[in-house]
């Protein structure tokens, strides 16, 4: 019941460090959002995971004139080179989702070991890069210690899907799927959740070019097979995890239409 019990206190499972290759993204949490949005287990359909008002958000390309695409970054400033990503995602987000009655503020972003404020345990597998916690909105990020110079492009994926898991809690998917789940009556909200947040963060990524080439983005959903087998039980099987993220990269104006993972 550990895992039921996390998700219903906003925490989530954690995402995977990738193994080598290193350009291979890393597994990513589930996330949980306060209960601001649904109420009961007949919420509002706007705030329903399979009837949410995300789906018909439509999200021109995040032009973000002051973020450019690196090649490489040094370990000292990737912190603050994602940084200055997430503000680009907020930006992207801000008025399409305004329109719909959400307010998109912008989650903390520290690093693992550092962050003074400590709601939601860590769980699941040892080897994640990242999770995200709806109560406090916080994505704490576990970079890897022997990098001094990489690409961020991995990185700046991992990102977006916990990023992804803000939006699920925004929007008020988490909450209804944490009733789901912790009432037993979907078994699969976490995969779910997961592997909704692939989708999201694949069309995310593809509209933002500043951050991630397209190439990157293709290498990128290509190492979502790649991560360990004791990964599947939260975030689906290799072949879930790309199809999910191919539809969401080939989304047109209402980006996220196509990952609505809980009526498929």
């Amino acid at each position: 019941m550990l895992i039921p019990l996390l998700l219903l206190l906003g925490c989530g499972a954690g995402t995977p460090t990738p193994a080598a290759p290193v350009e291979t993204s890393a597994p990513v949490s589930g996330s949980a959002a306060p209960p601001t949005a649904a109420a009961g287990l007949t919420p509002d359909p706007d705030f329903a995971a399979d009837t949410n008002a995300l789906y018909r958000v439509e999200l021109a390309e995040a032009t973000c004139p002051d973020l450019t695409v690196r090649q490489s970054v040094l370990s000292a400033e990737r912190l603050s080179y994602l940084d200055d990503v997430l503000d680009c995602f907020v930006e992207a987000h801000a008025e399409p989702l305004a329109a719909y009655g959400m307010n998109v503020t912008k989650p903390r972003l520290v690093q693992a070991g550092e962050d003074e404020i400590v709601f939601c345990p860590e769980s699941g597998p040892g080897d994640w890069a990242a999770h995200y916690c709806a109560v406090t909105r916080t994505i704490t990020y576990r970079p890897d210690p022997g990098s001094f110079m990489l690409d961020p492009s991995a990185d700046v994926f991992l990102l977006a899907h916990e990023f992804a898991h803000h939006l699920q809690a925004i929007s008020g998917i988490w909450v209804d799927a944490s009733l789901r789940h912790g009432m037993g009556r979907d078994p699969a909200a976490t995969p779910k959740l997961e592997l909704q947040a692939m989708c999201i963060s694949a069309a995310l990524a593809g509209r933002t070019p500043a951050a991630l080439s397209d190439a990157a983005l293709t290498r990128e959903i290509r190492g979502l097979g790649g991560w360990g087998g004791h990964w599947v039980t939260t975030h689906g099987a290799p072949e879930q995890r790309a199809d999910w993220a191919e539809r969401g990269r080939s989304a047109v104006a209402e980006a996220y239409a196509g990952c609505n993972t809980w009526t498929s």
